[in-house]
């Protein structure tokens, strides 16, 4: 039997990787936990050892070798050369099994030619020479592109079987000349090429001891990182290995962008499908909160800090910053709150008038102050603001904008890293609510054909379809709730986080959170959606980059008639297969947002 190896560094990523891995191993081949070692550099944490040993997997552990990246996989074979197996497979971490590999076997070195022809010939000619090495044959790269020239044996290194037979002597060999090249870094042109000195010493090992070889297919290790054709690609033949590299998005799943083929395309879903089988996958969360900003604390950030502590020094106010999200009543319940400022503050409850210009009555101004690093203008209102507090014996200042929400991906750290030092000068709470998804981008990608374009978002105002706008990364986002609540987390603290759940009741379920009683019964539905004909209506229009002022005013006439159009016109725009893409897309977030929030909704798994 052969074993399969792979490295795994101190990575968050690395460690959620190695779990996919492990798992399509086991779900999709013949290969046992006892059939799989995996080879940990001595600095990962201690938590994936754990991970490692309750699940009753091997490791070995090994240290930093030469780059301390590419070429840990050099020291692997070590552990090997005593063992009575048949082969070993090395493979990447960043690779996913969907079909059985029984068939790599036998007393050949088996593998697939590189991608791409990094380094250039001309390079591995120079490096070949300097090595006093003749030439291997010349072929042609994987990628099918201009000047794809390379050497027969230069093979990708990400998956690699290696017989019982050459275990000894591509294990001394393939570090021997891997520490020869990686003291020769002026053989390569840059720095792009340099970091394949693991993949090029492997060709040398393979090439100095004369060893045999047999060149697999793209079908087992087929990458998905471009959309260029591979030669190699046995199209009438199962994938059987995806090597996805970084293309593994923040919901877990790998990414099929920039695929075309639809076989390869296939591939990918089945992969996700296999994924999302597992419903206690265990270090997703460790990868997910890896993708929470690093806050950059300034000399400019640090100046704000220096400001607010001189301005806060009578009077430590209660601030309850609502950050929406949009389509969950935050128009409604700004009204409310703006019409109610006087019964607001006979509870000791400030909704500040500050800048308060726009319609909807929010405070738009944070948001503007945060994109733009302003924070001298955001220190200006802030001043005023506590001010009229200290005046009128306030205790909780209440500050409203979905903006918060809807650009919190398009703040700089600098701007993270000033809300959480106000939140250091304020006891602040954020209070954020959630819709049900596919509700929720329905509601979304309505209004992102009302509002006028601009360069800076690609959704806004443009004749697209909503599955176009789905495959955008930038609409994607709006929908990552555990995204948001991790980053917020990091800024505020998780006890300073309020999650309510959208519902019909999501006003007086607020109202009641304050303690305040409002007459609702009057309160006028706002912001409602267009009709499904005014959305075809504005996809028309959206072919055309109007002036914002007389887009508004066509969204303005829209409106009046949608109000005899609902009548008659279906509303929902998502067809059945477009929402369980949805529900898909988001289902690992939803296993945690449900165990560890007591967020569910209907529909997600």
């Amino acid at each position: 039997m052969n074993i399969i190896s792979f490295v795994v560094d101190r990575l968050p990523l690395h460690y959620y990787q190695a779990e996919l891995l492990l798992y399509s191993i086991e779900k999709n081949t013949s290969y046992k936990k006892n059939d799989i070692i995996v080879q940990c550099l001595s600095r990962v944490d201690k938590e994936f050892f754990k991970f490692l040993e309750d699940h009753g997997y091997k490791y070995n552990i090994i240290e930093p070798y030469l780059d301390g990246k590419y070429c840990n996989k050099l020291q692997q074979l070590e552990y090997f050369k005593d063992k009575e197996i048949d082969g070993v497979i090395l493979i990447d971490t960043d690779m996913f099994v969907i079909d059985d590999i029984s068939d790599i076997k036998g007393d050949k070195i088996m593998a697939k030619i590189v991608d791409a022809p990094n380094p250039t010939l001309s390079t591995l000619k120079k490096i070949y020479t300097k090595a006093s090495l003749e030439l291997p044959k010349i072929v042609s790269s994987d990628w099918e592109m201009p000047n794809s020239d390379t050497l027969q044996n230069n093979f990708n290194g990400g998956f690699y079987y290696i017989p019982k037979k050459y275990i000894n002597i591509i294990s001394e060999d393939w570090k021997k000349w891997g520490e020869w090249l990686y003291n020769k870094k002026e053989l390569f042109d840059n720095q792009k090429q340099f970091i394949h000195v693991d993949q090029i010493s492997f060709s040398l090992a393979v090439y100095k001891n004369e060893l045999q070889y047999s060149e697999l297919s793209a079908n087992y290790n087929f990458p998905i990182h471009s959309s260029v054709n591979i030669g190699s690609f046995k199209h009438d033949e199962e994938i059987k290995i995806i090597h996805y590299h970084r293309e593994i998005n923040n919901f877990g799943l790998v990414n099929s962008s920039k695929v075309t083929a639809q076989n390869v395309k296939d591939a990918v879903v089945k992969a996700n499908i296999i994924i999302l089988e597992n419903n206690k996958l265990e270090l997703f969360k460790y990868y997910k909160k890896s993708l929470t900003s690093n806050l950059d604390f300034s000399n400019k950030v640090n100046s704000f800090e220096v400001q607010l502590r001189e301005l806060i020094n009578q009077k430590k106010f209660n601030l309850i910053l609502h950050a929406g999200t949009p389509k969950t009543g935050t128009t409604s319940l700004q009204h409310i709150f703006n019409n109610n400022y006087l019964l607001l503050k006979e509870n000791k409850y400030l909704y500040p008038r500050v800048n308060l210009h726009s319609n909807p009555p929010k405070h738009q101004w944070i948001v503007s102050c945060l994109l733009n690093n302003n924070f001298d203008e955001l220190l200006g209102y802030l001043t005023e603001i506590y001010q009229e507090a200290i005046d009128s014996d306030i205790k909780t200042i209440i500050l409203s904008t979905e903006g918060i929400y809807n650009h919190w991906w398009d703040f700089s750290d600098e701007a993270k890293a000033v809300l959480q030092i106000i939140s250091q000068f304020f006891d602040l709470k954020l209070w954020i609510s959630f819709r049900e998804p596919v509700s929720f981008l329905e509601s979304f990608y309505r209004q992102n054909l009302k509002n006028p374009q601009i360069d800076l978002v690609n959704c806004y105002g443009k004749n697209l379809t909503f599955e176009e706008m789905f495959d955008d990364t930038w609409f994607c986002k709006h929908f990552d709730y555990l995204g948001f609540i991790y980053e917020c987390e990091e800024v505020f603290g998780q006890q300073n986080i309020k999650i309510f759940k959208f519902s019909d009741k999501i006003i007086e379920d607020i109202c009641s959170e304050l303690k305040i009683s409002i007459e609702l019964n009057n309160v006028k539905k706002e912001n409602i959606g267009q009709s499904s004909v005014a959305v075809d209506v504005l996809k028309t229009i959206n072919k055309y980059n109007l002036d914002p002022q007389d887009k508004k005013k066509i969204v303005k006439q829209l409106s009046v008639l949608d109000e005899i159009l609902y009548k008659y016109t279906k509303d929902d725009i998502i067809d059945n297969e477009m929402k369980n893409k949805i529900y898909l897309t988001s289902a690992l977030d939803s296993n945690i947002l449900k165990n560890d929030y007591n967020l569910s909704f209907k529909g997600l798994k």
